[in-house]
């Protein structure tokens, strides 16, 4: 099952640091012929219809983070996924996604984001 595959990165960790008003980083461009080609240049990708990105959260704020395009924009609300300071996990994204957002209540933390395939 494709839950139980180790982590395996694909491509270089991208960082934000935290601010309280959202921005954006794209997730890597090894393989990528533009801005806009899903960070997936080795394989099929883990999960069906995406691939994994590791999130890890150095330092003492939480953030609210969301996946999608070079507009994307977190908010602190429901519509993105909260990361605990000090937290760190896998999740799977869809294969269209090539940015990461952050916003967080305050400043103090760095979101490293690291793309690949795997979810362990």
């Amino acid at each position: 099952m494709s839950g139980n595959t180790p982590f395996a990165p694909v491509l270089p960790t991208v960082q934000l640091a935290a601010a309280t008003s959202s921005t954006n980083v794209a997730l890597g461009t090894v393989g990528r012929t533009s801005q806009t080609d899903a960070p997936t240049p080795q394989g099929s990708p883990t999960f069906p219809g995406g691939f994994s990105v590791r999130l890890t959260v150095a330092g003492t704020a939480a953030m609210q983070v969301t996946f999608g395009n070079s507009s994307s924009v977190a908010a602190t609300s429901a519509s993105s996924m909260l990361l605990r300071a000090g937290s760190d996990q896998v999740v799977s994204v869809p294969e269209s996604t090539t940015h990461v957002a952050q916003i967080a209540a305050a400043t103090g933390s760095i979101l490293y984001a690291t793309p690949g395939n795997g979810g362990l």
